[in-house]
């Protein structure tokens, strides 16, 4: 069974342009928006009350404990990524759909640097940004991720598709059903997602990772 649940906060930010048309004057400041840990477990029951599930057969599904998901739900504590991922899964989500706070900003070909949806895990010591707005409907789902020295996955996961990385700056360590690969700059890797993997970043220098997903269910 999982590590249910952290105390520490788990935030996702977003930042957005005040003024489109003089991007460069002084008060074009991204504007930062962050969920609580209320506001999470707000919006967690009521995902499960919109797919007319209980807490025990979402928890049944998530691997936890029903006590556990009903903390969560009313905020008082911080799930794990790994957690929280399981969840929103069962209810037909991915965890960044979930994270996002809802703009009405339109779908466009190009995302800019400004725009990049930040999901901040304090547990797992990464800074993870979306490259897309929205995953929902899309095909693969494009990650810029930054690996504290430390962090990581911290445990195994397996789950459908396929995933491919390529490292930027930085080592990574990679396991793979049970073997382990220094995966250096310039390196790429690619596998299956239902074989276990597990990584984490074992220098003492951030890594930095474009992943990509697909289907999406991060």
């Amino acid at each position: 069974m999982e590590n249910e649940t952290k105390t520490k906060s788990l935030k996702t930010r977003t930042s957005r342009n005040r003024d489109s048309a003089q991007p460069n004057v002084s008060n074009d400041k991204p504007e930062i928006m962050e969920m609580t840990d209320k506001e999470i477990g707000q919006k967690l029951k009521g995902l499960r009350k919109i797919n007319g599930l209980t807490l025990k057969e979402v928890a049944a599904l998530a691997g936890c404990t029903d006590a556990a998901l009903s903390k969560i739900e009313r905020g008082e504590v911080t799930p794990t990524i790994a957690l929280l991922k399981k969840a929103v899964n069962v209810l037909g989500t991915t965890l960044s759909d979930f994270l996002t706070i809802e703009t009405s900003t339109p779908e466009s070909v190009v995302m800019r640097k400004h725009e990049r949806i930040r999901m901040h895990f304090p547990t797992e010591n990464i800074n993870s940004y979306q490259l897309v707005r929205y995953v929902k409907e899309k095909q693969m789902q494009p990650l810029y991720e930054i690996i504290k020295p430390g962090g990581g996955s911290k445990g195994t996961y397996s789950h459908e598709g396929e995933e491919f990385g390529l490292v930027l700056e930085g080592e990574l360590e990679l396991t793979v059903d049970g073997v382990s690969y220094q995966i250096k700059e310039g390196d790429s890797f690619y596998f299956k997602s239902n074989r276990l993997h597990a990584f984490e970043n074992k220098s003492d220098m951030d890594v930095k990772v474009i992943w990509i997903i697909t289907p999406p269910t991060y």
